[in-house]
């Protein structure tokens, strides 16, 4: 009797990781269904906030979910919810957001808040790939600066003053493109080269490569 006593025991202990592993599991899986529906209502919702705080654990689901929010937001001038969508990208590495960022980067029609915030979504792709890191977090307002007049190029740092261990690495989502540093380069040149850009823009855009 005392024998199955301690094997019961002994059983509960093992055991209970594995149920709290399941039960953190299934909790996660409800948290993301409905970050993931909160994100691409395609309005602002009170639980946005909260959305944004769980949406990087939901791999390529969350990143189809912030794509889908970006894009929806590419008229915006919230500059608060933008640099909280792209933070996001500090967190999650996805194809699908990166190439929705692509688009609103290049977009004209967008403002140029939400095409600010799309050029930090590509800096994380670029500056994450690597350990250590250099110039995480990113800020947009330290990416545009008035350019040099001998030289005609920006005079700003690019937001690459802080410098990260890398310690804490972003969860992976959809792969991104296998020329993904080529398609920002090349959206970055485009851009800066564009004199029908804005200025704040055209200088952000030459941190892009």
């Amino acid at each position: 009797m005392q024998i199955m006593r301690w094997s019961l025991v002994l059983f509960a202990l093992l055991a209970s990781p594995v149920w709290a592993q399941d039960s953190d599991s299934v909790q996660l899986r409800n948290d993301c269904r409905q970050a993931v529906q909160i994100l691409t209502s395609g309005h602002p919702t009170p639980h946005e906030e909260w959305a944004l705080t769980v949406i990087h654990r939901c791999g390529s689901e969350g990143g189809a979910a912030l794509a889908s929010a970006l894009r929806n937001a590419r008229a915006s001038t919230d500059t608060d919810y933008l640099s909280q969508l792209s933070a996001r990208a500090r967190w999650l590495r996805d194809g699908t957001f990166l190439n929705a960022a692509l688009e609103v980067a290049g977009d004209k029609a967008a403002t140029a808040q939400a095409r600010l915030e799309s050029f930090v979504v590509l800096l994380y792709a670029l500056r994450l790939a690597g350990d250590p890191v250099s110039g995480v977090p990113i800020f947009s307002q330290e990416l545009s600066s008035p350019l040099n007049p001998a030289s005609g190029l920006p005079t700003g740092s690019c937001s690459t003053s802080r410098f990260s261990t890398g310690a804490v690495k972003p969860a992976e989502g959809a792969p991104l493109p296998g020329n993904y540093r080529d398609q920002i380069s090349a959206l970055g040149r485009r851009i800066f080269r564009d004199a029908s850009e804005p200025l704040a823009l055209r200088s952000a855009a030459f941190c892009l490569y």
